[in-house]
């Protein structure tokens, strides 16, 4: 095995030291250098010098200076093998390109890919006023990501040890429900986030999560299991003076810097200290794109088209004032920019004013502009509901609002089946490493490997007040809910408990009571389940005219036997209806 690992390298032999006489160890440590050097050869070029085609975005690093990484990318992937990129994806360059671009595009950086002009320098694209763009990227990420926007239950398995189940019940804290939902959006975005817990005893549970997105990662997969890296590369900084590269193998720590190999350990971890969350299923690579391989795209189009209409409405959208002949000695000033001056060759001309404008089609411009957004949003299936409501806008019903959601229910449905098993890697990850940095606490993966089962938290719409009203009274009459259950659902910080709700409920009822107001009787069983006597029912028609016979009978009677005193009909009734109720 050794024939093919020149050990009188120097940097190999320090490698199968540093693998403790592990040749494979050794062989895949010098693969992750490798890999982890590797520069794209477009950046090596003076990309200035290149004729590119109209689509034409810029990074600016500074005034004088384009970079243009965004042009030299299309450029790049566009001359890729097409086989190439279906049997394995983008290469690693190309991946890290796009990745970077969707973050700037998603943190707001709108502005640096807006279309330059043709023969426009950098400095006048810096100088021109009026760019105008709209962050389309982060909108339908942020409506998309809902998985953790409330936090999930989590119900640990049963047999579980007693001290993992407090450490895993101290790191299911409300910082790791953000952060996970932090790294949901950035999976979304970019197709693929690693996630390390550090060890750090100021954050709940001594462990805080941080995420490595897919233009900060390289990766070697373990041939026998593809989905399965056997090196993992974190790039901080490649492009600066002082950069740092960390490969993680399951057995080895290695940590590399602009001088070389720098530390390296063996750790004792036993697997990568990273859980992979991923956006989707690929089984042509490892890595997945995320949604911003084609939003972010069509997203830098719609702003060079909104930047191209705020300029033909500062140039065109308006009336100019037209002097003609006016007099010299008269000083004209009109706004807060000077009036065009026509002074004819005849002097004899009258002087007259009039507006001029260019009358440009901006309505139809920004129709077509709001057409781009639909046709996105349709894409992203995203409906016009998850955006909020409009100003002037008839409100929507709770249902219909519900079904206008069905796309993104089942999205999340559908995302929570693939986060489930990510989370008990993550739970997992995070407790080897609580072990290894703790004195005193012991986990054993073998034998106390967590096992539990997470309730993602149904999405919240709003509900109109007479769909509440409705959907509580059937509840109730239905024993589905009580009445303190949905005091307690509206404020549960407020009723810790069940009890705690319908003392409260009882109380107003007595207070209520006590004022006069017409109250429902509460059946007083002792019990935590004490709820409403049905109200009376109205009765029916048929049962109406039944009761009313029965009346009339019933004064009959009455008339019958009299007992000798005379009755007129009239009493007669009454005294029928007073005995009848």
């Amino acid at each position: 095995m050794a024939d093919d690992f020149n050990t009188s390298n120097r940097i190999n032999a320090r490698l199968l030291v540093l693998a403790e006489g592990d040749v494979e160890e050794a062989k895949l440590l010098r693969m992750a250098i490798a890999l982890a050097s590797e520069r794209p050869d477009m950046l090596m070029q003076n990309l200035d010098t290149q004729v590119f085609p109209r689509f034409r975005r810029s990074i600016l690093s500074g005034r004088g200076k384009s970079h243009r990484d965004a042009h030299a990318m299309s450029v790049a992937e566009a001359r890729l093998d097409i086989r190439e990129i279906a049997f394995r994806g983008p290469r690693d360059q190309f991946r890290e390109e796009h990745a970077a671009f969707c973050y700037l595009m998603y943190q707001g950086y709108q502005q640096r890919f807006v279309d330059r002009h043709p023969g426009e320098t950098p400095e006048d694209f810096l100088n021109r006023a009026r760019k105008s763009t709209m962050n389309l990227t982060r909108l339908v990420i942020r409506v998309l990501s809902q998985l953790y926007r409330r936090p999930p239950k989590r119900e640990v398995a049963a047999g579980t040890p007693e001290h993992i189940k407090k450490a895993l019940t101290d790191l299911w804290s409300d910082q790791f429900n953000l952060d996970l939902l932090a790294v949901d959006r950035y999976t979304r975005l970019v197709g693929t986030v690693a996630v390390r817990p550090f060890w750090d005893p100021e954050s709940p549970g001594n462990i805080r999560l941080w995420a490595f997105l897919s233009h900060q990662l390289r990766v070697i997969p373990d041939p026998r299991r593809p989905w399965k890296p056997r090196a993992v590369i974190e790039r901080h900084e490649p492009f600066a003076n002082r950069s740092r590269v960390i490969i993680w193998t399951d057995k080895t720590f290695l940590l590399i810097t602009e001088k070389g190999i720098g530390k390296g350990m063996s750790h004792s971890l036993g697997r990568i200290p990273l859980t992979f969350f991923k956006d989707d299923k690929c089984y042509t690579s490892f890595f997945v794109e995320g949604r911003g391989r084609g939003l972010c795209d069509q997203n830098a189009t719609i702003n060079g088209k909104l930047t191209d209409i705020n300029e033909v409405e500062q140039f065109q959208g308006f009336s100019v004032p037209v002097a003609v002949n006016p007099d010299d000695k008269v000083k004209l000033t009109i706004g807060p920019r000077r009036l065009v001056v026509f002074r004819p060759e005849s002097k004899n001309e009258p002087f007259g004013l009039t507006f001029e404008s260019p009358d440009a089609p901006l309505a139809e411009l920004r129709a077509g502009i709001q057409s781009d957004v639909r046709n996105v949003l349709r894409q992203e299936q995203i409906p016009d509901a998850a955006l909020g409501a409009e100003i002037g806008q008839r409100s929507l019903s709770g249902v219909a609002i519900r079904q206008a959601m069905t796309p993104i229910i089942e999205d999340n449905k559908e995302r929570g089946t693939m986060m489930m098993p990510v989370e008990l890697d993550l739970a997992d990850n995070a407790l080897r490493i609580r072990a290894k940095h703790e004195e005193g606490f012991d986990y054993n993966p073998k034998t106390e490997r967590p096992d539990f089962v997470t309730h993602y938290q149904p999405l919240d719409f709003p509900v109109d007040i007479r769909d509440q009203i409705a959907q509580a009274e059937f509840d109730v009459a239905q024993a589905i809910r009580t009445p303190a259950g949905i005091m307690r659902e509206r404020d549960p910080v407020r009723f810790k408990t069940h009890e705690d709700a319908l003392a409260q409920w009882k109380a107003q009822i007595e207070e209520l009571r006590g004022a006069g107001f017409p109250v429902p009787v509460v059946l007083d069983d002792g019990g935590p389940d004490a709820d409403l006597v049905p109200p009376p029912r109205e009765p029916e028609v048929a049962e109406l005219e039944d009761l009313e016979n029965l009346v009339v009978i019933e004064a009959d009677r009455v008339l019958a036997g009299g007992n000798g005193k005379s009755k007129s009909r009239g009493t007669a009734l009454d005294e029928a209806l007073l005995g009848r109720f």
